[in-house]
């Protein structure tokens, strides 16, 4: 699906979801959105993998993520966004290249148990950072994304790098 091209730069193409999840399955770090303890938005670096229809991430614990650790009755969701995204180069004449992203909108929750730990432990999911206090979290909900051209760079410093602006004619 693509949206229509009125200013002359180029269509924006909505991702399928096989296509999506292809793409989050070709990357190993991406960014993990949400609402830190304190109500202000954060993100964070992650590594992740595709697990199934989910993406299983590991991060440091502490700091603003607002996930226990240890197990505790009652809902662990945490709503957050997972994002990943790429530069494609151009192939012959395309112009130069295109740019994409993938949001995967939904809830986090701690991998825990026996059967959480033996569900992620074959996966290959190393951290980021060597130190103590690591949290593996299942991310789950509604994937979407987009493709978009690349703009040539040329086509906005018309008088150099220090101009910005569209080219006029």
């Amino acid at each position: 699906m693509e949206r229509d091209d009125r200013d002359g730069v180029g269509a924006v193409t909505v991702l399928p979801e096989h296509e999506c999840w292809r793409l989050l399955r070709a990357q190993t770090h991406g960014r993990l959105a949400f609402t830190a303890a304190d109500g202000r938005p954060d993100v964070r670096p992650v590594n992740h993998v595709v697990d199934g229809g989910s993406v299983v991430v590991r991060t440091h614990a502490g700091g603003s993520l607002p996930v226990p650790d240890r197990p505790r009755s009652g809902p662990q969701d945490l709503p957050v966004a997972f994002e990943v995204d790429g530069l494609e180069a151009a192939s012959g004449t395309d112009g130069p290249g295109h740019a994409w992203s993938v949001v995967l909108r939904g809830n986090a929750a701690p991998v825990e148990g026996l059967g959480g730990a033996l569900d992620v432990g074959a996966l290959p999911l190393a951290p980021f950072w060597a130190g103590a206090g690591h949290v593996v979290l299942r991310v789950t909900g509604t994937v979407s994304g987009r493709r978009l051209p690349l703009t040539d760079p040329a086509r906005w410093r018309p008088g150099g790098a220090g101009q910005r602006g569209p080219v006029e004619g």
